[in-house]
């Protein structure tokens, strides 16, 4: 497998705002460069963060991709070579494991690339994009991801604002997840995650829309699972919402305090996640409850303090799984070699029970000296 990855960390946001696909996109680069034999199988993801492209290719070639890229997105191909990591073989596994595991996140361990890494992965198998072996390794890193979960802090632990907010909402609405929430700007960056996270939980969702935007925007997941309403219509469904929160751009107030009232709202929590503000903090009162993000901000620091403590144990669960995955792989290449098929049941047998024995680098030189791999 290879990787060209465009990044935070070194490509400027204009760059990246270049390179990012939409859906409709994807599927065009990726026919083109398959029915260009130029790969046996891809993955795409584009997020507001990063483009990497997952793949196979039949002559190991980047300067075909990099052309076809280029040429797909209309820009110079020197950015791609300027701004491109490049990954190979057992270096581009370990990149797609540390990106699904947060570790290579602008927000440490944040588990929104969890969700768009899968979304990519299974919008290449819906349209037959995947082979074989990207199938292992993506399963294999979302399952490495799950392990971390559960054997560790790492992900335990969120640091998102976004995922903050959904989890103290959940936590507010109880075991029994009665009642609706708002979200002023569900289609934004911070909005989408909260209305995702919420979902996920079993909780209703009711997101704003504006006549600019798309209700199935660039951020937003599951989007066909939000109530959408006309964000000039907010305050007629005021009176269903438990909870209100606001995460918008807004110069002025979403909400002010006349307009909450006139409207019988009945929320007791109102959250208000944008910078400005655009809640009338005049709201609050013995019955409602109005936080902002600075709340949120804080718990965001504690918990990556703690996140940061517990990076050791979740690269412990990456490196091991890591591990199982490269010697799956190089079995089963090995499996198809001439001469590994002539040898006597005996020999494979051993060569089967040294996999689990020994580390991924010994057991590939001991089996690579006992056959001779062919190209």
């Amino acid at each position: 497998m290879y990787c060209i990855s465009i990044n935070y960390k070194n490509t400027p946001e204009d760059i990246r705002a270049k390179i990012s696909f939409t859906s409709k996109e994807k599927e065009g680069l990726l026919n083109d460069l398959k029915e260009k034999n130029i790969i046996s199988g891809a993955v795409l993801v584009s997020t507001c963060n990063r483009t990497e492209l997952y793949f196979d290719s039949f002559d190991e070639d980047y300067e075909k991709i990099i052309l076809s890229l280029s040429n797909f997105k209309n820009i110079d191909s020197e950015l791609i070579k300027k701004y491109g990591l490049f990954f190979e073989n057992d270096s581009a596994i370990r990149h797609l494991f540390r990106v699904v595991f947060g570790l290579e996140s602008m927000v440490l361990g944040e588990d929104e690339i969890f969700h768009q890494v899968k979304e990519a992965y299974l919008f290449s198998d819906e349209k037959e994009f995947l082979n074989k072996e990207l199938n292992i390794i993506f399963q294999d890193a979302f399952h490495a991801e799950k392990l971390s979960k559960q054997q560790t802090l790492f992900k335990k632990t969120p640091v998102s604002i976004g995922t903050l907010t959904a989890n103290f909402i959940s936590d507010y609405l109880g075991d029994e997840k009665n009642g609706e929430v708002l979200i002023i700007g569900a289609s934004g960056a911070i909005g989408s995650v909260v209305a995702r996270d919420l979902i996920d939980k079993g909780i209703s969702v009711t997101g704003t829309t504006r006549k600019t935007h798309h209700s199935n925007g660039y951020y937003v997941i599951d989007s066909d699972k939000i109530n959408w309403v006309p964000y000039e219509e907010r305050l007629l469904v005021l009176k269903d919402m438990a909870v209100i929160v606001s995460a918008t751009k807004s110069p002025h107030y979403t909400i002010t305090k006349d307009e909450f009232l006139s409207s019988d709202g009945m929320a007791g929590l109102i959250i208000d996640l944008s910078v400005p503000f655009d809640i009338d903090r005049e709201i609050a009162s013995q019955n409602v409850k109005v936080l902002g993000i600075d709340y949120f901000k804080k718990l965001s620091l504690k918990n990556n303090e703690e996140k940061k403590n517990s990076i050791g144990a979740a690269e412990d669960v990456l490196n091991a799984e890591l591990e199982k995955t490269y010697k799956k792989l190089f079995l089963d290449r090995t499996l198809k070699q001439k001469a590994f098929i002539k040898l006597n049941g005996e020999t494979k047998k051993e060569i089967f029970s040294l996999k689990d024995i020994l580390s991924y680098e010994t057991f590939k030189k001991l089996v690579s000296e006992i056959i001779d791999f062919e190209e």
